[in-house]
């Protein structure tokens, strides 16, 4: 089975998804990015409105920080509806993409939702996304707002650090915005450009997986009479969740209404394919990020296509997480797993879904002691 091309179906999926990524750095830049810097540039006059910031009672001080707050909230609420108008304007383009995928297995077009369908759906969608032993739950605009709030809350904080400390306003000022690069004509340093902006930026790539996978979602339903299943696809390489490790190559009916939704957690870079009747979407080859050897540190992030610790390799279009990482360097497997849970999957034969509960929330290394489900792997592995 080939399209005309001869590219497979994940092939062409995993394409569309290296857009998206590059989608979502351009969303960033230009929105979030702005927007911070915005606020940087307002900064010293709303701090120093009554004076030196040390030098006020506290009525003052609680008012300032009552101006800040409100001005850091409109300032990246304003570039977070920008960015949420551009991923609903690329959803029918997602819808689209996908469409043109099946089509050329299929023979016959994919229907395609309506615009406002497939907006009304992903503004609506709850997501839950697992973070360590806990998840959050709520739809894409109760995400944005506790990011601005969680933004407010850390400027606001680190003002009355530099109260505490008897800072000057252009010193609490330097710690929040950082300093402002004339090349670039932007600040860099400072929370703003650290925590406030790495933290939207987490939040947008997010977001960006929210609604291209709501796109698919409905696109899918729109032709459910010629589909059978929907299979979870999880990048392969060593940034990948335990939880999207644990879902990998799973399938569910098309009806069925109970399947883990996508985005699984923040960053989640998993999307989902279809069965066709009579296509099998696992056929051919995928695209496979591995260790090159295991003496080095694949610990800290990875340096783009050029990394010679890592290799681009294709690896079957079946081939399970389990599978592809016992074909890593031991090194790489404890990048990805951690040194512990390394010791349990290769030499304690724990398979990766064991790393998660039946909902998919990873679990500790304590957890699984306690669990009682990987008492084997802990012996094999001499951690008894």
């Amino acid at each position: 089975m080939a399209t005309p091309n001869e590219d497979t179906i994940i092939e062409s999926l995993v394409r569309r998804e290296s857009y998206l990524a590059r989608f979502a750095s351009y969303l960033i830049n230009k929105h979030i990015g702005k927007s911070i810097n915005d606020f940087a540039k307002q900064l010293p006059s709303l701090l120093g409105e009554f004076g030196e910031y040390s030098s006020l009672n506290k009525a003052d001080r609680k008012q300032i920080d009552s101006i800040i707050r409100q001005a850091i909230s409109a300032d990246i609420a304003s570039g977070f509806d920008l960015v949420t108008q551009d991923m609903i304007d690329m959803m029918p383009l997602d819808a689209e993409h996908v469409s043109d995928i099946y089509d050329d297995f299929l023979g016959q077009p994919f229907k395609i939702p309506d615009e406002k369908i497939l907006a009304s759906y992903a503004n609506a969608a709850t997501m839950v996304l697992t973070s360590g032993s806990s998840a959050q739950s709520g739809v894409w605009a109760s995400f944005v707002k506790n990011n601005i709030d969680s933004s407010s809350k850390a400027i606001i904080g680190q003002i009355d650090a530099g109260f505490n400390a008897d800072l000057t306003n252009s010193e609490i000022e330097r710690n929040i915005r950082g300093t402002y690069n004339r090349k670039t004509k932007l600040y860099q340093g400072g929370i703003l450009q650290g925590r406030v902006k790495n933290q939207a930026a987490a939040l947008v790539r997010t977001g960006v997986s929210h609604y291209s996978n709501s796109a698919r979602d409905r696109t899918y339903a729109a032709n459910k009479d010629i589909i059978e299943t929907r299979i979870f696809y999880a990048v392969m390489d060593n940034r990948t969740s335990k939880t999207c490790m644990k879902w990998n190559l799973q399938e569910w009916p098309i009806d069925y209404k109970n399947y883990p939704r996508i985005p699984q957690h923040i960053n989640c870079r998993s999307a989902y394919i279809v069965r066709l009747k009579g296509i099998d979407p696992l056929e051919g080859t995928k695209p496979a990020v591995q260790g090159t050897n295991n003496d080095v540190d694949y610990s800290t992030k990875r340096q783009g296509n050029k990394d010679s610790r890592y290799g681009v390799q294709k690896v079957p279009s079946d081939m399970t997480s389990d599978e592809f990482l016992r074909l890593q360097p031991r090194k790489y497997v404890e990048s990805s797993l951690g040194v512990t849970g390394a010791r349990l999957f290769l030499d304690g034969k724990l398979p990766i879904s064991k790393f998660s509960d039946i909902t998919g929330r990873p679990l500790s290394i304590k957890e699984l002691r306690e669990s009682g489900v990987a008492d084997k792997a802990f012996r094999l592995a001499g951690l008894d």
